[in-house]
């Protein structure tokens, strides 16, 4: 956490780099905290396919978007079905699915854009939130890795779309990896946990069949040529912390906190 400032804004408490303080870059992860979501959604439920009413889902969306002084229209969502496919966010797909899961790009787990103002926004509640930002550039993305898209390298395949769309170079990508259920809390079967470790040269596996996915992540981003010191990683597990952050693997059902990135 010491790269990272933990704010509150408006009532939203998030965390954000250190290093993009002073930069035209957005990031930010957001907590659970004071929304106005019930009971097992208690309180700054951001998602729409988690159960929770959908006006209270509307309500703590608009409050976030307010808070960082976005428009409305531009929030700008991914269906999330664990896949590994990335999206170039045009104009005309900017604000898919802001208010309306209906309406969010299809089929797809990652979001990019060079466009300004525009809140890439993915909910999370144990996954891995990546964010991707090329200063040089000025593109941003942002990718949504469970462990099956940890697995079909969604980080990997999203650095490769930004380098190759804009001839970014890999030294000179910044990686910002968020809140997600740690290797101490993220036992899987023997069979995935073996399948992983044929894949991964057993990285990011602990104690046989305990899973670290923001390792594994990590090292995809590495092995392309992203340099380490520009991955800088919140560490913080979302399961073992109940009183900052959703977990679904904690809770089965529950709520799901936002990560965000934007160009301004």
């Amino acid at each position: 956490m010491k790269n990272f400032y933990f704010l509150e804004k408006d009532g939203i408490e998030y965390f954000t780099p250190k290093i993009m303080e002073n930069e035209r870059v957005f990031v930010a992860f957001t907590t659970r905290n004071k929304g106005v979501s019930k009971d097992c959604y208690d309180s700054l439920n951001l998602a729409f396919h988690t159960g929770d009413e959908r006006e209270n889902v509307i309500k703590n969306r608009l409050k976030l978007i307010e808070a960082f002084g976005f428009k409305e229209s531009f929030l700008t969502c991914a269906e999330q079905v664990h896949s590994s496919r990335c999206v170039f966010v045009s104009e005309e797909q900017a604000g898919s699915g802001g208010f309306d899961h209906r309406e969010s790009l299809k089929n797809t787990d990652g979001l990019i854009t060079n466009l300004k103002n525009v809140p890439l926004t993915l909910f999370f509640a144990d996954c891995v939130p990546v964010v991707m930002v090329d200063k040089h550039n000025f593109v941003a993305g942002i990718a949504h890795a469970g462990w099956k898209g940890t697995y079909e390298e969604i980080s990997k395949k999203m650095l490769v779309e930004i380098t190759g769309e804009y001839n970014s170079a890999f030294s000179e990508i910044s990686v910002f990896i968020g809140p997600s259920i740690g290797s101490c809390c993220y036992e899987v079967d023997e069979s995935l946990s073996d399948a992983f470790k044929r894949k991964f040269k057993g990285v990011g596996l602990k104690n046989k069949r305990n899973l670290d996915l923001a390792e594994i992540n990590k090292y995809q981003l590495i092995e392309l040529g992203v340099l380490e010191e520009n991955i800088l990683s919140l560490d913080i597990c979302t399961s073992c912390n109940s009183d900052l952050f959703f977990s679904h693997r904690r809770d089965k059902k529950t709520g799901r906190q936002a990560g965000i990135v934007a160009l301004l």
